[in-house]
């Protein structure tokens, strides 16, 4: 992954992911968006170097991740639907 000048943006080394694996600490990835946007190549990284990984978004795992803490948006965007119809018929019906 590389900006416009062709720099790259995300490195990782196998020197890097060593103390991760041998100590069996998970990486735990934050909530930011340049992480969400390049979020396929944060699993891909994760994976080729065999890091337990932790994701704030469960989209994340749907790519191949190993676990989220998040919510799961979509879902709470329908529940929300949901309840503002029901809300809604309940107003009307008064």
């Amino acid at each position: 992954m590389s900006d416009t000048n062709g720099r790259p943006i995300m490195t990782i080394t196998p020197g890097d992911a060593a103390p991760f694996r041998i100590g069996g600490m998970p990486v735990v990835i934050a909530q930011q968006t340049f992480l969400n946007v390049h979020r396929a190549e944060v699993t891909s990284l994760a994976a080729r170097y065999r890091l337990p990984t932790v994701y704030p978004w469960r989209f994340y795992t749907k790519l191949g991740g190993l676990l989220s803490y998040g919510i799961d948006l979509p879902d709470n965007y329908r529940r929300a639907a949901i309840n503002a119809d029901r809300l809604g018929r309940a107003l009307s019906r008064s």
